[in-house]
């Protein structure tokens, strides 16, 4: 007579899940994936372009209608002003020309600007035009990067000022 084995005991650890044990699951991903892609937006609407385009917002605002009486001012006086730019490798040449309702051009302007870099801050370079001829006045910059610019210009003569504000797509 042979003995036989006892049966295998049971390990409870062992038993097979019931079905659906994973479905809690689906969820805790679906909140790792909401919270992954709201980590990735905060990082990066604070690491990029603020959006703010002047220093003090507060007192730009409250001084616009200044802005817009001189913006008037400007145009009754009949000064236009025409920008040219070429370009050769990494610098920039800007010429500004001012002539006043008669087509004569102005002389004697201090004219100084910046070009803006609209979606980067600390790449603005500061300009002091030179006038080069009567009536153009001339300065050459450096461009760190390539891409969207804005020339910002303010032309003085006493009282005077007239400004002048152009997108470049320097690229």
């Amino acid at each position: 007579m042979t003995r036989s084995s006892p049966p295998p005991s049971v390990n409870p650890a062992r038993r097979r899940r019931p079905d659906g044990w994973w479905y809690p699951w689906i969820f805790v991903a679906g909140f790792a994936v909401v919270i992954a892609v709201n980590g990735a937006l905060f990082y990066f609407a604070t690491g990029t372009f603020n959006g703010l385009e002047t220093a003090r917002p507060w007192q730009e605002m409250n001084n616009f209608n200044q802005r817009l009486a001189s913006f008037r001012t400007d145009r009754e006086r009949g000064w236009t002003v025409d920008l040219a730019t070429e370009r050769h490798d990494a610098t920039l040449d800007l010429a500004l020309t001012v002539t006043d309702r008669y087509g004569q051009p102005v002389r004697g302007l201090a004219v100084e600007g910046v070009l803006w870099r609209p979606t980067r801050a600390g790449l603005d370079i500061p300009l002091r035009l030179a006038e080069a001829a009567p009536g153009r006045y001339r300065a050459v910059a450096e461009l760190p990067a390539p891409g969207q610019w804005e020339v910002r210009a303010e032309a003085r003569q006493g009282d005077t000022l007239l400004r002048l504000r152009e997108r470049l797509d320097l690229r």
